[in-house]
């Protein structure tokens, strides 16, 4: 329940987050299953998980409806032509431990707003409301996806997704890396949107799933023993789209012509791998 909230929080409250048993082939797991009528609110908005906090021996990831009154990620919020101001600040931190009076005020000034007026949810991805938050994250990431590859995200209408929520065996590290791999293994998303030029979304939502970077993720995985190779793609730039992690399953819905593209599949086999499961 506490993962629940802390999801619905995190998406301004303006999305919608279940908990759920959900049928992956042969195996069940406990899913984050999330949907929305506001889906560049909720998302690029609000739950974006971009924003990454360093003062002194202190360090989190930020995200949550204050983003929109920091405007950190200048460019995502120049994409969306949005932004707010409020006299009240509410923001997540994904992080081990409290923050010390410096972290405060300086989230407190970026915010623009008096400490005493700023609210902070602190979540580990190493507890059950961590992994449903992060698991909760799944039709934002096909969201950024498309903003990053010059789609209007405001075109997008309704959209929903769900991915498992990880379980509890990993160290923090661990569970930092593992608990995007579920959205990229197991995440299924639906989005609804109106597109004039249907030829041109097809294009779009070929490039949506992550099953369409595995060449990229194949060579990842090759530059972890090859250290020139890790250069190589270091010097490519982290932001490419390429990169960004996408469910593994995406539909797109038109509704300016009723007609439906989807595209990507679920890796069971990791999943299972993932969740230890023989």
């Amino acid at each position: 329940m506490a993962g629940k909230i802390v999801s619905e929080i995190c998406l301004g409250e303006y999305a919608t987050t279940t908990i759920a048993p959900i049928q992956y082939n042969d195996t069940v797991l406990p899913s984050a299953f999330v949907h929305t009528d506001h889906p560049t609110l909720s998302t690029l908005a609000s739950q974006l998980a971009d924003w990454k906090i360093k003062i002194n021996d202190f360090s989190a990831v930020a995200c949550g409806p204050a983003r929109a009154l920091a405007l950190e990620s200048p460019a995502v919020f120049e994409k969306i032509s949005y932004k707010e101001e409020g006299d009240k600040a509410v923001l997540a931190l994904e992080t081990e431990t409290s923050p010390p009076e410096e972290a405060v005020e300086y989230i407190a000034s970026k915010c623009k707003v008096t400490p005493s007026n700023l609210y902070l949810i602190l979540f580990s991805p190493r507890n059950l409301t961590g992994a449903t938050q992060i698991s909760s994250r799944t039709v934002g990431a096909g969201i950024y996806k498309l903003l990053m590859l010059g789609f209007n995200p405001w075109l997008v209408q309704h959209a929903w997704g769900y991915a498992p929520i990880l379980p509890l065996h990993y160290t923090y590290e661990e569970k930092t890396v593992e608990a995007t791999d579920v959205i990229a293994y197991g995440g299924t998303a639906c989005y609804q949107v109106i597109y004039e030029d249907h030829p041109t979304l097809g294009n779009f939502v070929l490039k949506l799933p992550a099953s369409a970077s595995k060449m990229l993720q194949e060579a990842r995985k090759l530059a972890e023993r090859n250290p020139e190779l890790r250069e190589l793609l270091n010097a490519n730039g982290s932001e490419s789209s390429e990169q960004i992690v996408t469910p593994s399953m995406i539909t797109v819905n038109n509704l300016k012509t009723g007609k439906n593209f989807s595209t990507g599949n679920l890796e069971i086999q990791v999943l299972k791998e993932l969740f230890n499961i023989p």
